[in-house]
């Protein structure tokens, strides 16, 4: 799952050949809109961050830690340091930490040839759903509730070596997204995740289904910076690509997102 949402977002920088160092935009790494919230995934966009090959966290995690450099590049947000998800030439991926105040925060991307300054919008909660891009058609990053296996949702065969199929009515499926507000109890700061930490208020969740509510049955971190939502399809849906919305706390995520659907 987590290989899933995170290659939703790595390596989408922009093209940096001879290129000066330089930050171009400082985005919601899911929704790709200029606002982030607290213990949300960001990513800084430019030009001219490193000459290493680009590489992320996974195979940096020593112990309990999460890190806050990958090869000399290192962020701080209002002088706090961040923790380091994914680097290359274009693109800096980063988790906020989850006491940076609202408001608009400065951000210093810090590599072995200079400083690079640019800011970033923070809000309470500021939610992007992991997804991908399919034939020029947005889709979220979605799994369906089962302990049988990983089946995707998505059109039958849509996704190469792996197995897939359409939401139909009833199903439970699983969607991912990140800067969705608090849990209770509180989840760690900077740390591997060993427990789930639900939603402060499930009741601050709404996902639509071509307009239609879907039944939110749970909300939680369940990795760093990574929010599960699971919600029940519903019935009376037209069958194909629909349009799948989420907001939290009356905030939506990114438009234009669909989700393939059987009719019923």
């Amino acid at each position: 799952i987590l290989n899933l949402c995170f290659e939703a977002f790595n390596s989408r920088g922009l093209p940096a050949a001879d290129a000066p160092p330089a930050i171009q935009t400082v985005i919601g790494a899911a929704s790709y809109l200029p606002k982030a919230a607290p213990a949300a995934y960001v990513s800084i966009l430019g030009s001219g961050f490193t000459d290493h090959a680009s590489t992320d966290w996974t195979p940096s995690i020593t112990g309990p830690n999460l890190p806050t450099s990958i090869s000399a590049i290192s962020v701080n947000v209002n002088g706090q340091a961040a923790y380091i998800e994914y680097i290359s030439a274009s693109q800096v991926n980063f988790l906020l930490p989850g006491n940076v105040a609202t408001g608009v925060a400065n951000v210093d991307l810090i590599t072995p040839t200079g400083v690079m300054t640019s800011t970033v919008e923070v809000d309470a909660v500021a939610p992007g759903l992991f997804c991908y891009t399919l034939k020029g058609v947005l889709y979220p990053s979605s799994v369906f509730a089962t302990a049988t296996g990983v089946v995707y949702v998505a059109a039958t065969g849509a996704l190469s070596g792996n197995t897939s199929r359409p939401a139909a009515p009833g199903d439970i499926i699983e969607l991912y997204a990140t800067g969705c507000g608090t849990t209770s109890p509180v989840a760690p700061d900077g740390v591997v995740l060993t427990e789930v930490y639900p939603a402060a208020s499930l009741a601050t969740f709404q996902v639509t289904i071509a307009q239609k509510t879907a039944t939110e049955l749970f909300a939680g971190i369940v990795g760093p910076g990574l929010w599960q939502i699971n919600v029940q399809i519903p019935s009376g849906l037209t069958g194909g690509d629909q349009p799948l919305g989420l907001s939290v706390n009356g905030v939506a995520s990114q438009p234009n997102v669909k989700i393939t659907l059987l009719g019923g």
